[in-house]
C-alpha cells in the first residue's frame, strides 16, 4: 500500500488509481467479509482495515484535485 501511493503524480492520476483501489478493496470485503483477512495469508490487516486504508488515500487525492481545481478556476476568473 504506502510504497506505491501515487502521491508524486498529478491529482487526477491519484484519485483515479485509488478509486480503482477503493473499489477493488469492496469487492474483496464482501466477497471474504469486512472482518476477515485477505485470502493468501500475506496480509496483516482485515479487509476493513485495508478498506478504510484506502479510503483514507482516495480522500487524500480528491482534496489534492479540488484544490487544483480550485486554483484553474481562480486563475480563470482573473483573466
Amino acid at each position: 500500500m504506502a510504497d506505491r501511493l501515487p502521491y508524486n503524480s498529478d491529482p487526477e492520476t491519484h484519485v483515479t488509481e485509488e478509486a480503482a483501489e477503493v473499489i477493488h478493496a469492496i469487492c474483496k470485503a464482501k466477497r471474504f467479509g469486512w472482518l476477515n483477512y485477505p485470502p493468501g495469508g500475506s496480509s496483516t490487516c482485515t479487509n476493513l482495515d485495508y478498506t478504510l486504508e484506502e479510503i483514507s488515500q482516495l480522500e487524500w487525492g480528491i482534496i489534492r484535485l479540488k484544490m487544483k481545481l480550485q486554483k484553474l478556476l481562480e486563475e480563470k476568473l482573473d483573466v
